[in-house]
């Protein structure tokens, strides 16, 4: 899959660095009567929908890292150093999680865009041969294909892309059996 260009990517990056600061800028004039966990993804989907796994990996550490600075500002004096550490990095984890898991829904849409316009392009194709008249040498057994006389093999081959092997069907063994005694 890929993604936008060099502008596109800058764009994103900024518009996602910009929406993080609105949401510590919110974290710290509410105070830590609110709280705001849950915004601190929202840069992080942005990153993840619009460019890949790595940027939304360093997104997710810049959020998470965000969030334990805004944690620490509220409460710069706890008894239990380590708690925020680990609070961080939950933190982080979480974001990491859920960005991939929206990178992951965005590859996937992707794929089944791409899959369904092949089958579009298929079915178009088909119904085209349906509706066409096919004609058939009844001597050589080849096709006419837009003037031209290929082998019908060859024809359901390129045609249909159906895979084809030879076979003797039980009359014509009978006809060749009877045509050799």
């Amino acid at each position: 899959m890929r993604y936008g260009g060099r502008k596109t990517k800058a764009l994103t990056i900024a518009g996602s660095l910009s929406c993080l600061f609105v949401v510590c800028w919110i974290d710290w004039i509410t105070g830590y009567e609110f709280l705001f966990f849950m915004l601190y993804f929202v840069p992080v989907s942005i990153v993840a929908w619009n460019l890949g796994r790595v940027s939304t990996l360093v997104m997710s550490a810049v959020s998470g890292f965000s969030w334990f600075l805004m944690d620490r500002i509220y409460e710069p004096h706890s008894k239990h150093e380590l708690l925020w550490y680990f609070n961080g990095f939950i933190c982080f984890l979480s974001f990491a999680v859920m960005g991939l898991v929206v990178n992951d829904l965005r590859r996937r849409l992707f794929q089944l865009a791409q899959a369904l316009e092949e089958l579009q392009r298929s079915t178009q194709e088909v119904r085209n041969l349906q509706n066409q008249l096919q004609v058939v040498c009844a001597w050589t057994k080849q096709i006419k294909v837009d003037g031209k006389w290929i082998p019908l093999d060859k024809f359901l081959a390129t045609k249909l892309q159906i895979k084809i092997s030879h076979g003797i069907s039980p009359a014509a063994l009978n006809e060749v059996m009877t045509t050799m005694k």
